[in-house]
């Protein structure tokens, strides 16, 4: 995971460390739902604030 820390706003990426293939497709499948678990985890600890863009239309 990789954090960006500019004034009061964090950016971050993070890479999937499992990944599964599945024949015959040659895209490897990640672990989206693994990496936002953790990040959550992090937020909370440190009480970060993260808005929702989803919800924003």
């Amino acid at each position: 995971m990789e954090f960006l820390v500019k004034g009061d706003v964090v950016a971050y990426r993070s890479m999937a460390t499992k990944v599964t293939y599945i024949y015959p497709f040659t895209t490897a499948l990640g672990d989206s739902k693994g990496q936002k678990e953790r990040m959550n985890r992090i937020m909370e600890d440190l009480g970060w604030y993260a808005p929702n863009f989803e919800s924003m239309d």
